[in-house]
């Protein structure tokens, strides 16, 4: 079935279609679902919802672009409005529950999907705000003046928290690597 098909089926609810999509951006939306989220089970939730606004905007997905972006942006979205209410909720943030997760990966891209797993855990040990803003930044490309509008924060603490979330992932690798070089000898 060709992309142009789900989407078609998609716009008239056909559930095979809406499964076909699922199935063919599963990968791109739980990547983005896991980078978001502070743990599993609040990804699957998000994922879900941000799956559902897909479905209930299809109508207004133009063929001009490419149908990842244009799924890739509502679910960033969801997750920073996700980010924003949380944010006016909470007072301070939690980030000792992480859990390990795995993501499925195909056997000929075994060592990429075990790379991405790890960068993955890492980010996960980053706190919430800073993995946030740095995942906007550097992952998914967003200015300094465009994560500030969305967040409600200023330029200065994007920078703040970009800077902070660099250092806490070289603390990291350099551990990793003291850890896997103790272990060689």
């Amino acid at each position: 079935m060709k992309e142009a098909e789900i989407i078609q089926g998609c716009q008239r609810n056909d559930s095979r279609c809406q499964q076909r999509l699922y199935e063919l951006y599963y990968p791109l939306m739980s990547s983005i679902a896991l980078r978001y989220s502070s743990n599993i089970d609040e990804a699957r939730q998000g994922l879900n919802f941000a799956f559902l606004k897909v479905l209930q905007n299809i109508e207004k997905y133009n063929p001009d672009y490419a149908l990842a972006t244009w799924i890739r942006t509502i679910f960033v979205r969801h997750f920073i409005d996700e980010y924003r209410k949380q944010q006016r909720t909470r007072h301070w943030m939690d980030i000792s529950s992480l859990q390990e997760y795995e993501l499925p990966s195909d056997e000929n891209q075994a060592v990429e999907g075990h790379m991405k797993e790890f960068l993955d855990h890492l980010l996960a040990l980053l706190p919430l705000s800073s993995r946030t803003v740095f995942c906007m930044h550097a992952v998914d490309g967003f200015s300094y003046a465009e994560i500030a509008g969305m967040l409600e924060i200023t330029e200065a603490t994007c920078r703040w928290h970009v800077n902070s979330a660099r250092k806490k992932l070289q603390e990291l690798l350099k551990t990793h690597e003291l850890k896997i070089h103790s272990q060689a000898l």
